[in-house]
């Protein structure tokens, strides 16, 4: 009999490459639902919202205020723009919360993706 046992190795890397593949998606997931929690997080229909609204992240998540704090601590620069421009009449509020929802998508999606993620792991 010639039979030849089963390559193991070739299966471990076959797991390992489903494995990787299960992470990719599952990090995909987490990246959507981020993007899903910046966009609906930081829907403002009140003047309120401003600091009552906050979005999930590190160290208990971000409120408007507290994202434009960091934009402008970041010299993010159409942060920064527009709200020099706000400041002297010259832009509208939509577009002041249009360059945070940007900045937000840009520079935390990864912190609200892990906070998001954490928060599912204590509640399952």
């Amino acid at each position: 009999m010639n039979a030849r046992p089963p390559c193991f190795v070739s299966f471990a890397a076959d797991t390992h490459v489903q494995r990787l593949s299960d992470d990719d998606a599952a990090s995909d997931y987490w990246a959507v639902q981020a993007d899903r929690e910046i966009r609906t997080g930081l829907r403002l229909t009140k003047p309120a919202d401003w600091f009552e609204t906050r979005i999930s992240g590190p160290r208990g998540g971000w409120s408007p205020d507290e994202l434009l704090l960091h934009a402008l601590d970041c010299d993010n620069e159409p942060v920064r723009g527009v709200f020099s421009r706000l400041m002297v009449g010259q832009a509208s509020a939509a577009e002041l919360h249009t360059a945070l929802v940007d900045f937000a998508l840009e520079h935390c999606s990864e912190g609200v993706a892990a906070a998001l993620e954490q928060e599912a792991r204590n509640a399952g």
